[in-house]
């Protein structure tokens, strides 16, 4: 599990670890359910 903290502007920065599994690059786009 890792943990991120979301920025005054309302950004989230993803753990590169994160990234790195999910082959995420700049620009890629997430659907997020809460």
């Amino acid at each position: 599990m890792s943990t991120t903290t979301l920025t005054s502007k309302g950004q989230l920065t993803l753990p590169k670890a994160i990234r790195d599994q999910t082959k995420l690059h700049a620009g890629d786009k997430l659907e997020v359910l809460v």
